[in-house]
């Protein structure tokens, strides 16, 4: 999954998130012949199950419509696989050598101190983050290829213990020859999280695999409590700014509903979305007509697609400048790339980092309001459309 691809993916994991504020209540521990269930906050889609002398991870759905769960068995380096896992089911730990699929993935491994584990990447010119820029650029970090043709010879030539990688409807045919190598392909499903810190706790997933628990677990304590503390603030502010989003796909507007993230993300930045009591986690797929009327008054349009100006938009739907967003200029996309031409920081580093998603938009809806502790002098993913 690469940008252009993270992009769908966002479309898609749109129609299947029902965002909700809550944290979900504790489920009943495992008793201790099963392993010790590490209970997740947000994150629902996966498990972390440790054993005396293994942990399980358990993706829930390794893609959608998957029959049944996959599970990994990480039992750390040196010590013996036990009686009743074979070694074809064991991954062994702290992981040194691998490819991901994702740009989303990278930062999480980056908080983690492990970036330099990472050897391959469909496409570097679509990464952000500098240490694997300088990594492609000085050949430790190879490229796999563009598209979704990757050159599968050459992620063999690799040799990854692992590739972090996704399914969408079906399972990764890069596995097939993967397992074929005796190498192996671990599912990620955080594009399936109902909530924005669900996605960003994935980072105990990856911290599983190094032997780096108790960090990403610091990691995530320290995001959640920026987030809620951002929220907190935001929200105890009024009156609240009336908030459009998205844009026409051929004749259809595609809107995020009222328990999407889009929705979440605006409630928690003390915005009020149009379409916030709407049902459902996807899109409600409209006509103009009926977007004009509800939205003509927005105060801020934010996530237009790529537009980068507002003369484009204009240029590709002359009805765009009916909104008054448009006219008064009010109008935001997130396309900062840390000077990459084809990179978008905002979906790599965005889903790691929700609380900084959060600061964009309380600057970008209450430009009054001081967002302390995490640099609120400027916009870390969002661009205000010339």
């Amino acid at each position: 999954m690469y940008t252009r691809i993270s992009y769908l993916l966002l479309l898609l994991c749109v129609a299947v998130q029902a965002c909700s504020p809550d944290k979900p209540e504790k489920e009943p521990a495992l008793t201790p012949a099963e392993g010790d269930s590490l209970l997740m906050a947000y994150a629902e889609t996966f498990k972390l199950i440790r054993h005396q002398t293994y942990t399980e991870v358990t993706i829930n759905e390794p893609w959608q419509g998957a029959a049944g769960p996959a599970r990994y068995y990480l039992v750390p380096k040196g010590e013996p696989v036990p009686d009743h896992l074979g070694e074809e089911d064991v991954i062994r730990t702290p992981v040194s050598r691998t490819a991901v699929l994702s740009t989303s993935y990278l930062p999480m491994l980056n908080m983690l101190g492990v970036a330099s584990t990472v050897r391959g990447f469909p496409d570097t010119s679509l990464i952000s983050t500098r240490i694997y820029r300088q990594m492609a650029s000085e050949g430790i970090l190879y490229d796999l290829g563009q598209g979704t043709q990757i050159d599968r010879e050459l992620l063999l030539q690799i040799e990854p213990e692992v590739v972090f990688g996704f399914g969408v409807g079906e399972p990764s045919s890069i596995e097939r020859v993967l397992n074929a190598a005796g190498h192996r392909m671990v599912y990620n499903t955080d594009y399936l999280e109902k909530h924005p810190l669900g996605r960003a706790e994935w980072i105990k997933f990856f911290g599983a695999f190094y032997d780096k628990e108790a960090l990403a677990d610091s990691l995530f304590t320290t995001i959640s409590e920026r987030y809620d503390s951002l929220r907190q603030r935001a929200t105890q502010n009024d009156p609240e700014p009336a908030v459009m989003a998205s844009n026409l796909y051929g004749d259809t507007w595609y809107v995020p509903a009222g328990e999407s993230w889009v929705a979440t993300f605006i409630h928690d930045a003390g915005g009020r979305y149009l379409w916030k009591d709407t049902e459902g986690a996807g899109s409600l797929q409209m006509a103009f007509e009926p977007v004009l009327e509800k939205a003509q008054h927005a105060d801020v349009w934010l996530n237009a697609s790529n537009y980068t100006s507002l003369k484009d938009m204009a240029a590709a739907d002359v009805r765009y400048t009916y909104f008054a967003p448009w006219k008064e200029g009010e109008v935001y996309n997130p396309l900062k790339s840390n000077g990459t031409a084809n990179g978008n920081l905002y979906y790599e580093l965005g889903y790691a980092r929700p609380d900084l998603v959060l600061k964009d938009l309380i600057l970008i809806l209450q430009p009054d309001m001081a967002a302390t502790g995490v640099n609120a002098d400027t916009l870390t993913f969002y661009e205000k459309l010339p």
